[in-house]
């Protein structure tokens, strides 16, 4: 997984967000291949394995079906998403993952996948990929991506697109899941709808009472 991934890494757990850690073992370039991630917040420690960040103890996760993926076309998502050039930044979720190094090569987009097919992986030596159980969290940093694409076994995700997906970023979602709140629904077809963020979700503000002068 490429450094500047890594750095963008947020604890998956339920707490505010905090950045892991990283004690690195074995890098290739601009990848580290074996590393362990740490949270200072609630001690969790994580296992980056041959380029592949495991954010998760458990041991299964959701993974997209061959049948599935063999419909995915990159040109389409890389066009619903936005995606123009190199200096965009996006994450691919459950089926849509399996072409993340197919929009580098084609546009030069710096893509990541969660939950990459385990065949899409053996294609590729270096791939930035997520092994994460599906959760209402993705585990990066507030406004560090210019598109999200979620499957629908990875629907929950769509609940921190607003803070993941900076403004006038896109989000790619399935018919069966509702557009997130912070985004506007730009377009659907039989299959999928793609929208715009709008409003990132703010944090709460604190309400002082006013001090009383002293007489």
């Amino acid at each position: 997984m490429r450094i500047e991934f890594i750095e963008l890494l947020r604890c998956p757990a339920s707490h505010e967000l905090s950045p892991l850690i990283t004690v690195a073992s074995k890098r290739a370039g601009e990848h580290l291949l074996d590393a362990t991630l740490g949270c200072v917040v609630c001690g969790a420690e994580y296992e980056l394995r041959d380029g592949v960040a495991y954010l998760t103890n458990e041991t299964e996760t959701s993974v997209a079906t061959s049948d599935v993926v063999d419909a995915i076309d990159p040109m389409r998502i890389a066009a619903l998403l936005a995606l123009t050039d190199g200096s965009a930044r996006a994450l691919l979720c459950g089926a849509a993952a399996s072409v993340s190094s197919e929009i580098e090569s084609l546009i030069g987009a710096r893509v990541a996948g969660v939950n990459a097919p385990v065949e899409s992986m053996l294609e590729h030596e270096l791939v930035d990929v997520i092994r994460l159980t599906p959760r209402a969290m993705i585990p990066l940093a507030t406004a560090s991506l210019q598109g999200l694409a979620v499957d629908a076994r990875h629907a929950s995700l769509l609940a921190d697109a607003a803070r993941v997906v900076r403004r006038g970023g896109r989000v790619l979602g399935p018919l069966s899941a509702a557009v997130p709140l912070g985004c506007r629904e730009l377009a659907r077809d039989s299959h999928e709808w793609v929208a715009e963020v709008e409003n990132a979700p703010s944090a709460p503000i604190a309400l002082k009472r006013a001090t009383e002068p002293r007489g």
